[in-house]
């Protein structure tokens, strides 16, 4: 993903308002204002809300993923499970952004829940690819498992500690390649 730094202005500015107030909540004024951009340049690279919407989404998965290979790379489903938890505690602390997209658009916007749910996709695909490159039994099961396990993480992390949670779900994890090793 090619960005010019007025675009990444915007998108990094937008990622943080739609992190701290939500979509519907955060108007294009807001991001206009908080970003300094002009008008026409917002536009320029997003036509609509919903191309920012989109566009945040993309960036944020753009993000997500390059961090995971950053910390974890495709070697084992635990060091995937600790770069998100490394994650959690340095980006989420109020939940998933693509869950609460999906929350906000799911009656009305095609466009961002089917990116949402491709997103969640390629997430439960990159545990995968971790299971069969350990050589993990059953690996699409096992990478359900865990997916379920770091979502819940993601989602608790905002009403608890994340330490606490954290703890608990790297846990769970290990219970889990445990079992896929028997």
């Amino acid at each position: 993903m090619s960005i010019r730094p007025k675009e990444e202005q915007i998108l990094k500015t937008a990622e943080q308002l739609f992190v701290d107030g939500g979509f519907h909540a955060t108007g294009i004024n807001k991001v206009l204002k908080e970003s300094g951009v002009a008008t026409m340049t917002l536009y320029r690279y997003f036509p609509s809300k919903n191309d920012l919407v989109l566009g945040v989404l993309k960036y944020r998965e753009e993000k997500y993923f390059n961090y995971l290979r950053s910390l974890a790379g495709e070697k084992s489903v635990r060091s995937v499970v600790d770069a998100h938890c490394q994650w959690i505690t340095e980006q989420n602390a109020k939940g998933c952004l693509f869950f609460r997209a999906l929350e906000e658009y799911a009656e009305f916007e095609t466009k961002v829940t089917q990116f949402v749910k491709d997103h969640k996709q390629k997430v439960l695909s990159h545990i995968q690819s971790a299971a069969l490159e350990e050589g993990i039994n059953k690996p699409y099961f096992t990478a359900t498992k865990v997916a379920l396990v770091l979502e819940g993480a993601t989602t608790m992390a905002e009403a608890f500690a994340p330490d606490g949670i954290i703890h608990h779900t790297k846990e769970l994890s290990n219970l889990i390649l445990n079992e896929a090793r028997d």
